[in-house]
Formats: C-alpha cells, structure tokens, sequence
C-alpha cells in the first residue's frame, strides 16, 4: 500500500478534478504490477496496473490507495475490471467520499467471489487527496491562497512595484501549483497593474487551470493577456455583478471570454457564490493569486483551507507599502483567540525564500 501511495503521486498534474490514486498487484509475495491515474478522463489506477501486470493479474492481490470506482463515469467502472482479469483479492486504503461509489466497491467484489478489505493505511490514503475529499462531503473546491511577499509582509512597495519580490525558484514552484489547480482565482487590480497571465508555464501540463478574473464592474482590458488567450487550452472566466455594462459583457463574449453576473449587496462579487459556481462545476482545487483585497475578503470569510507564503529575504518599509493580506481582519476575542490558527504549518525553502505553508 505504501508503493501505491508513493505511485498516486504520479497524478499530480493531470489527475484533478479526479483524486489522485495509485494501485500495486502482487502476486507470491512479488509485485507484478503498477498503475496510477495519471489525467483526467484517462484510465484508472488500477486499469493502468492491470494493464501491466497482463496474463500475472489473475490470482493476484490488488492493493489501491482509494475504494475502486463501481459505477460507469467518463471511464467504466474498475470493479468489473478487476474481476473480469481474475484478481482474488482487493485491500484498498480509503473508502470513496463520492456517494456513487462509496461503500458499493465491497459489496460488488464480494459477490463475485473476491476477498475485499478496506482502510489499510486509511490516514495516509486520505491524505492524499483533501480537495477531492471536500468536493464530494462540501459541493465546495478546496482553497489554497498563494502570497509572495517580503519579510515585513508587503506584496509591493509605495510604488506598487513588485517585480520580483521571489526568487526564480519560487516562481517555478508557483506554476507547479498552478498545474495542480483546477482554476486560479485574482483580482482586476493585479490585472491592470501586471497584466498577469495566470496560464501554466515551466511545468508540462496535460491542460490549464480555468482563469478566474473578480471584476465587479468589467474594467478589464479587451487587449490584456487573459482576454487575448482565452480560447483553446487556456479558458477565462470574469466574475461581475449584476448591473454591469451588457456592452462590455457582450464585447468580452466574443474574445473568446465567459462572463458571469453575480447579485452582490456591496458591489463586488461573493467570493462564497464564486467558489459554490466553480464546486457546481466539478473543481476541486482553486488558487487564488491576488492583491490584498482579493485575500482579504476569501479570508475575512474563512474561504482558504490553506495558505502558502513565499517569503522573501527582503524589507519593503513604509506605510504606504501594500500589505499582503487587506479585508477587515479575523476577529476572535469572543472566542478568546487571538486570529485564524492553523492546525499544521510546513517550514521549507525555496531558493533563498522561505516557504510557509499553513492547513486551516
């Protein structure tokens, strides 16, 4: 089981909005074969570890991280593989949240006569998939919010400049978790101010992250990068509020852009209907990149179920200077807390950044 998590891995890039899963046939204490889900709407683990074990598969033991699929979906469902290559029996890791499959895997297999057990390493399968798990229990994509910032907690100084704030590497790495997301969420200032693009580069890919402009009253430039490639690979949503130009609106349509109106009591765009629409959709990860207003709000509201602070070796000063976190502030003292506490912090480096990863 620990050599099919270590496989899951392998899903990284392609597997979301699916979990990521990895599966080990074994067969007289020998493994025989492998597989992972490696891309949306490909095979599954276990389909890929069938397929390389071939005629070894029957008689084996299959080991899968998650409870094999039962149902028919973009893919038919790996129960009926599994018992259809003659496997005698099934140790899987976690039970599947998705309520089409969960709990049905066991049932299916026993009646064909395979030996199923369930919850072997269960913790560390669960693990490996937290934005897939809160999809299927919540309707709601997993958060992370992504800040780079100097040591003094400024995003760009009095100037607003702030190219570049994070070392090379960590710019990589930030397009590694563009890669893992399903869509990338920012604001229509750090359109305006850096022309951002938001698309996956430095990491190969099997497709983009849906890019998400809050753009209340649809001031984004018809000639700014994420309308002008919004098409093919590479698609933009802009999230308005009701009320706002229908010219504008109609002009972005045709660049290629969709446009959503959402109804808003202060004249921006709920972040909570934003991130329930993409949930609707069958996202399961979003990262939001944005300047302090943006944060502020997904914060203010206890949105983000994780944040990663790329912290670079740098003093900004001043007052002026831009915070990375806006909003009106988390405010506990009836609770008798002080702020929002993460339940686990990961400490790292990145080049000459240091990397702060909190789980909410």
């Amino acid at each position: 089981m620990l050599r099919a998590i270590e496989l899951a891995q392998n899903g990284r890039f392609g597997a979301h909005p699916n979990p990521m899963v990895g599966a080990v046939l074994a067969k007289g204490g020998r493994i025989v074969g492998e597989g992972w889900h490696g891309r949306f709407g490909g095979p599954h683990a276990e389909i890929n570890a069938l397929a390389s074990a071939g005629k070894k598969a029957r008689g084996s033991t299959a080991y899968v991280t998650l409870e094999p699929c039962s149902t028919y979906g973009k893919t038919p469902p790996c129960t009926a593989a599994l018992v259809s290559a003659g496997v005698k029996e099934v140790v899987y890791g976690a039970s599947d949240p998705n309520p089409a499959n969960h709990g049905r895997a066991a049932k299916l297999l026993r009646a064909a006569g395979i030996k199923t057990r369930g919850g072997v390493e269960r913790a560390l399968c669960e693990a490996i998939n937290p934005a897939f798990n809160k999809l299927m229990r919540t309707g709601l994509p997993y958060v992370t919010i992504k800040i780079a910032q100097s040591m003094d907690g400024k995003i760009a100084d009095a100037s607003g400049n702030a190219k570049w704030i994070s070392a090379p590497q960590s710019r990589v790495k930030t397009h590694e978790l563009r890669a893992e997301s399903d869509a990338v969420i920012t604001g229509i200032n750090t359109i305006l101010a850096d022309d951002a693009q938001l698309d996956v580069r430095f990491v190969k890919a099997d497709r983009q992250p849906l890019r998400v402009v809050m753009d209340s009253r649809l001031r984004i430039p018809p000639s700014s990068k994420i309308v002008t490639g919004a098409h093919g690979n590479a698609l933009t949503l802009i999230a308005c509020v009701d009320g706002a130009s229908s010219l504008k609106r109609r002009a972005l349509e045709k660049l290629g852009c969709e446009v959503m109106a959402f109804d808003s009591r202060d004249g921006r765009v709920p972040p909570e209907l934003l991130l329930a629409e993409l949930g609707r959709r069958g996202l399961s990860t979003v990262m939001i990149e944005a300047g302090a207003e943006i944060t502020g709000a997904f914060t203010d509201l206890e949105l983000a179920d994780r944040y990663i602070f790329f912290v670079a070796p740098t003093l900004l000063g001043g007052q002026k200077a831009l915070p990375s976190l806006g909003g009106k502030g988390i405010i506990k003292s009836s609770e008798g807390l002080l702020g929002l506490r993460f339940s686990a912090v990961n400490v790292g480096l990145c080049g000459s950044d240091i990397v702060l990863e909190g789980i909410v």
